[in-house]
Parts: C-alpha cells; structure tokens; sequence
C-alpha cells in the first residue's frame, strides 16, 4: 500500500548502478586473482571512465582504513541481505542471505540477485555462498539465483560454492531445489560444492532437493550434508560427472 503511494523501503535491494566496465580486463583479473597488478591496471580504467570502484581498489591497496568509510558510493544491499570478503578492492567472496524476514512471501530474490550479481566488485568472485532466502520458497529461491548468476562473465570462472549456509535452522525443513543441472550449467569451473539441504516432502511441491544431472569437470571436492539421503538422491551422486573429485563427504542420518 505504501509502496503504491510512491515510498521506498529502505531494506529493499538498491538497482545496481550502470558503469563503464571492461570486460576483458575483468577476464585477466579473474585468469590470475592474487596478482594485485591488474587490479591496479583495472582501477586506472575505471577512474578514467568514471566507475567509482576504481577509486576504491586504490584506497583498498594504499589506505585499507580510508577505503571501509567509502563503500556507500557503490550502491550495495544491506548487511541484513549480502555480506561479502574483498580482495584487492574486489570481492573475493559473497553470501546473500534474507536476514531481515526470510518469512516474508513477497521478498524479491530475482532483484536482490539481479542487482548485486551486477556490481562491478563481483567480476573476479571466487566463492559464493547462499543462505536462507524465502522459508517456505527457498527451493524454488536457489535454482533462481544460480541462473541469474550464470548470465554473468564471471560465474564461469566461479571456484567454490556453498548452498544452505546456515546453521540457524532445522536441516528437516531448509531445502535447495533441484540444483544440479543449473550449477553444472552457471558454474562449470567449480572444484569445491557443498550443499545443506532437507527435502520437506510433506509440502507436496514435488522434487524439493536434487542433485540429478550434476557434471562438474573441474570439482575435487564435494560435501553433501542431508537428513534425506534417499536412495534416488544416492543414485544421482553416483551418476555425477565428477572425473577430477579427490574427496566425497556424505552425510546418512
């Protein structure tokens, strides 16, 4: 009612703003992410083009203090919605989390997403991490963020990822979805997955934690952590499409 007579919530996910970016140099970032060179070329781009976040991989470098005062300049959600380590002025990694009312229906995942996939910080990601979005959604909410991050450059070069980071909640009730084409479509160069999921069968909202399709040809490592490790799930386990995985860690209870 409110938002129909023109106020804002300032919880709300901000829209990304639209900069000048380089997608090549983002590319040689992402081939070599400890090299703090490139993220210097980088920045020099930027301020020359006017995204603010060359100013702030400067001061990430030179003045690490100066540079944690200055992050409003980029537009970023909430502490409450997206928590992220950075890396040479970039973030290294990102976890999305509904803190404020994961029991709120009407929360728009595909914006938050949306708009902080977009961020010109998240071009050199290395780890993602996603906790609880909607409650009695999360397992239609993964599957949907994992596709709005696979329309990005950077999520092919994606390294680790973690879905169901929490620990707050009955494992019996959380669920991820059927995940496991849309990892192996967005994120092709993973080599460490965990998943946290229950199923919630009694729902009836069909498949509610798969893993069916899984092919990862870079993973070594993989952590399933369930209550609901049925045979049809073991089964979609084995099938994978693991051939570099060194280590398999299965939760039975």
């Amino acid at each position: 009612e409110l938002a129909a007579k023109g106020f804002l919530d300032p919880l709300a996910p901000p829209e990304a703003p639209k900069v000048a970016r380089d997608p090549k140099l983002e590319a040689a970032i992402r081939a070599d992410r400890e090299d703090a060179g490139v993220y210097a070329v980088y920045a020099d781009w930027l301020q020359q083009h006017g995204n603010p976040l060359g100013e702030l991989i400067v001061l990430a470098q030179q003045k690490p203090k100066t540079f944690a005062n200055r992050l409003d300049v980029l537009g970023l959600p909430t502490a409450k919605l997206a928590t992220y380590g950075w890396r040479h002025g970039m973030w290294q990694w990102l976890k999305l989390d509904n803190d404020i009312d994961w029991m709120d229906p009407a929360f728009d995942v595909t914006k938050l997403a949306r708009n902080v996939f977009a961020q010109t910080a998240c071009a050199a990601l290395e780890e993602l991490r996603i906790g609880v979005l909607r409650w009695d959604f999360n397992y239609q909410d993964v599957p949907t963020v994992i596709a709005e991050a696979g329309k990005h450059a950077w999520a092919a070069g994606l390294q680790r990822l973690h879905l169901g980071d929490t620990h707050s909640v009955d494992l019996a009730h959380h669920q991820i979805g059927a995940v496991g084409k849309p990892i192996s479509k967005a994120f092709p160069g993973l080599r460490w997955l965990k998943v946290h999921s229950g199923e919630a069968g009694w729902r009836g909202a069909g498949e509610t934690f798969s893993l069916n399709g899984l092919a990862l040809p870079e993973l070594q490592e993989l952590i399933v952590e369930t209550c609901s490790l049925s045979k049809q799930r073991l089964a979609a386990i084995l099938a994978a499409k693991l051939p570099k995985l060194e280590r398999l860690t299965l939760w039975f209870g």
